[in-house]
Parts: C-alpha cells; sequence; structure tokens
C-alpha cells in the first residue's frame, strides 16, 4: 500500500543518498512488494541476517521504521504470542500466523523490520489491532520468503493447490481414536480429482505430520500447504479413524492452478 499509485519510487540510505528502486513483483492482496535499486552496486553493504524459527513469548524485539515521517525510529519489547491472526479479519486467510509484539507501531513502521537484540530480522511490521495498544502483529521470515522467492522469479505469488479444506482436532474426536489433544489437524472436505484425492487423503482424515514435522494448527498447515512448490512431494503422516484406527503415510503432490 506504500508504493501503490506512486510513478516514481526512492530509496534512501542511512547517510542520505537517494537512489532510484525497480518494482520486481507485487501482490496486492498480500501486501507485499519487492523492489531493486536500479544499479546493484548502490548498495554495497551486504544485506541483513533473518532467522526462520518460532519466537519464543519474551524474547525481546525491536521494530524499525518512519512513524509519521520521523525516519529511523526504534520502538522495543517483547514477543507476546505466535500463531496470531485469527481475529484479525482482513488478515486470517492471508497471513494465519503473525507474531504479536507489545511494540508501539505507528503509520510508518508497515514494511520495516522485526529484530532481535543481535540485529538478525525475524519478521515483516505489517499490522496493528484498531483501538488497542500495544498490540502490533509481525510477518515471520517463515511467511515471507516464500513470497519473495515466487515475486523474484515470477514477479507475483501464486499458491500452490492441494484440493481439500482443514479444521481443528475436537476434543472429542481426540479422545475418541484415543490420539492426544491438541495434536492433528482434520480434514474437513477433499475435492475429487485434486492432489489430496490422488495421494489417498479421505474426509475425517487426522494429518499428523508433513515431512516428519508435527502439525496441529489448522491455519498454519493450510499456508504450509499453499505455499509449498508445485511437485514438490511432502510426506504426509496421518491417522484414519477406522476401527482399529490406522497410522498411513502418502506422498502429497501440490500443483498451480
Amino acid at each position: 500500500h506504500i508504493i501503490k499509485g506512486q510513478p516514481n519510487i526512492r530509496g534512501r540510505t542511512f547517510d542520505g543518498y537517494r537512489f532510484p528502486l525497480e518494482v520486481v513483483g507485487i501482490d496486492e492482496r498480500l501486501d507485499v512488494a519487492l523492489l531493486r535499486p536500479s544499479e546493484a552496486s548502490i548498495l554495497k553493504a551486504p544485506s541483513a541476517c533473518y532467522w526462520m524459527g518460532k519466537p519464543r513469548p519474551g524474547m525481546w524485539v525491536a521494530a524499525v521504521g518512519h512513524p509519521y515521517g520521523m525516519p529511523y525510529s526504534l520502538t522495543t519489547g517483547a514477543v507476546s504470542a505466535i500463531y496470531r491472526g485469527e481475529y484479525l479479519k482482513e488478515w486470517s486467510g492471508a497471513f494465519p500466523g503473525f507474531i504479536q509484539s507489545d511494540l508501539s507501531l505507528n503509520r510508518g513502521n508497515s514494511g520495516g523490520p522485526l529484530i532481535l537484540s543481535n540485529g538478525v530480522m525475524i519478521g515483516m511490521n505489517t499490522a496493528i489491532h484498531g483501538g488497542a495498544s500495544g498490540m502490533a502483529f509481525s510477518l515471520p521470515m517463515s511467511r515471507l520468503l516464500p513470497v519473495i522467492e515466487q515475486l523474484k522469479t515470477q514477479g507475483q505469488f501464486k499458491r500452490s493447490y492441494v484440493g481439500m479444506t482443514l479444521a481443528k482436532v475436537s476434543w472429542k474426536r481426540s479422545k475418541m481414536v484415543q490420539l492426544k489433544p491438541k495434536r492433528g489437524v482434520r480434514v474437513r472436505r477433499v475435492v475429487l480429482g485434486g492432489p489430496a484425492s490422488l495421494a489417498g487423503l479421505q474426509s475425517n482424515d487426522l494429518i499428523l505430520s508433513v515431512n516428519g514435522e508435527e502439525t496441529n494448527r489448522h491455519r498454519e498447515l493450510s499456508w504450509h500447504l499453499i505455499s509449498a512448490k508445485p511437485g514438490e512431494p511432502l510426506l504426509v503422516e496421518l491417522l484414519r479413524p477406522s476401527d482399529p484406527p490406522q497410522i498411513m503415510f502418502t506422498l502429497l503432490i501440490p500443483i498451480q492452478k
């Protein structure tokens, strides 16, 4: 939203040097744009380091931005929670899994980095909760990088298609199949002829892990699947609620429609 409608886009270094920027790719739905200098030699310093891990509540974080036109402002705070976004109506479908912090973010902080005490970037500052104080939301690098890679190579972000919808596993269903509560994700519906159907997945199957990583958040898993590379097989471990319940493995291959 920052560059929308702007015919000329420029960057500025900390020492005040200004230079033109070219748009590599934009995804308006996700509100992400990838820019590059018109001359590669302009930015001589190495790019920021980043971390793909999951931050823990209580970790020290800082945000850098230009709130209300005041350049290079720094605010500090702590991680409040992770996996947020379900209650942010405009973002829940696009970016599940925000990092929530108690940072003070204002207009002009959008797109700035969320960093740790050692300067490593762990996310991009994205949203605030209207009317709330000390509730800032940042997109983690694990969400941002798949978007960047596609913008770099294709100029747009295309979601992969797996042909199924997911839901959380209820306590009652966990007890029925003798599964620990808050483990797994339930397959709500499978599209006939889609990748999930071809992989043998069925409605009410419980997905326990993908590529060896356990899963229990349906929105998290949904994003993982739609941002996966098309044609790259994913090893899915699932529990089928038969009598007795069966543990099965299958390869799910996302496609791009």
